[in-house]
């Protein structure tokens, strides 16, 4: 079997199955992931700056304590051992202030997100609230050239005497109400 004829069995295996997959795939993206669980709190709890990083600067503090309260003398391996103690805890404490200030630049990009969203929302409101008022502007301008109209074929027909305002707001009923 030469290597043309190998090509040409695995496409023709690509081929048959790559609709399979591409549903298998597909279903598994869109399964619901399951919430809750020992996971989700158990790895909240292990990210948390406040939980497990007290316990171990105070388990390097003892180690710390131990190694400063042996009563041996000096030797490079408790130079070492002191050396190392203090480090963990220097971590250990710049860890927690980076893991913080982390967890605050997350909830404020969310917050920001959130207030994106709000004033995407926001926008189509005010641009459905411009075209209502627009369109209601066009409405009462047309109604009012109607007003004038009635007002001006009803001023030639009735009485001069008759007030200007009583004029129009017979015009108006007119055109809301017809005759």
């Amino acid at each position: 079997m030469t290597t043309d004829n190998l090509l040409q069995i695995v496409m023709i295996i690509a081929v048959l199955f790559a609709p399979v997959i591409g549903v298998i795939a597909q279903s598994h993206l869109n399964r619901p992931k399951s919430v809750g669980g020992m996971g989700g709190w158990f790895i909240r709890f292990l990210l948390s700056p406040w939980y497990v990083s007290p316990f171990c600067i105070l388990l390097e503090l003892y180690l710390l304590r131990k190694e400063l309260h042996n009563t041996a003398p000096m030797t490079r391996g408790s130079v070492l051992l002191i050396a190392e103690d203090v480090a963990g805890i220097l971590f250990i404490v710049v860890t927690m202030i980076l893991t913080t200030y982390t967890r605050s630049m997350r909830e404020h990009t969310e917050i920001l997100g959130k207030q994106a969203e709000n004033d995407a929302l926001l926008l189509t409101l005010i641009e459905a609230i411009q075209e209502s008022v627009k369109f209601l502007s066009e409405t009462i301008h047309s109604i009012g050239r109607q007003v004038e109209v009635q007002t001006q074929l009803s001023q030639t027909s009735l009485d001069k005497s008759m007030p200007r305002t009583l004029i129009r707001l017979r015009a108006a009923l007119k055109v809301l109400f017809g005759d």
